[in-house]
């Protein structure tokens, strides 16, 4: 099977976890909640707000469209989740292209060669993203900083988030009403889970 690289990244500005909380609107009380698609095979995952991250297209897929999700959820778009055809839903996929971000001139390869390219790239992005946090430490980021989040905003190209440094937070965990998602993930390799909600795991 072949696969390319894609940046993921979490534009929201909450953690997207399997395993750590964050606060929610739940009707008409705030909660903390987890995220319980925020996983692949059974292996949870965590993405801090603002996180970038290389992995083949399909996990990223996979990760941005629960994440779009989520976040159509809390502005109550539920309706807009999960489109049998995303390309015809531009509020989907508005957010959509802030969490999935494809490299320019990124070419299909076999799985192998992708996961080397996978290794090489989060380590480029990792350095990027030491060099931006000592910038900022040093206060040399000035209106270059300020530009780069201005473009992440909008949806940025894997380059531009290169640049930037992941925030952090913490927090809890409870159940809310997971919303169906019933769409296949085609392209996964044979094996692969695909989630079948937007789960919300509440603690009361």
């Amino acid at each position: 099977m072949q696969a390319k690289t894609v940046l993921f990244r979490n534009f929201s500005d909450q953690v997207f976890s399997a395993v750590k909380p964050h606060e929610a609107q739940v009707g008409d009380q705030k909660r903390m909640i987890i995220d319980e698609n925020c996983k692949w095979d059974g292996e949870p995952y965590t993405f801090e707000a603002g996180e970038a991250r290389y992995m083949a297209d399909w996990k990223a897929r996979h990760f941005a469209k629960h994440l779009v999700n989520r976040e159509l959820v809390k502005k109550g778009m539920d309706s807009d989740t999960s489109p049998k055809k995303p390309e015809d839903n531009p509020r989907y996929m508005e957010l959509f292209n802030k969490a999935y971000i494809e490299d320019s001139g990124a070419e299909a390869m076999s799985e192998s060669r992708v996961e080397d390219e996978i290794v090489n790239k989060n380590k480029d992005l990792e350095i990027a993203n030491l060099k931006a946090e000592n910038a900022k430490l040093r206060g040399e980021t000035g209106e270059a900083s300020s530009e780069v989040e201005d473009k992440n905003e909008r949806g940025a190209t894997a380059e531009e988030v290169e640049r930037q440094a992941p925030a952090k937070k913490e927090e809890k965990s409870e159940l809310v009403t997971p919303i169906e998602d019933d769409e296949d993930e085609e392209d996964a390799p044979a094996g692969s889970e695909e989630a079948e909600f937007v789960g919300l795991k509440v603690k009361e």
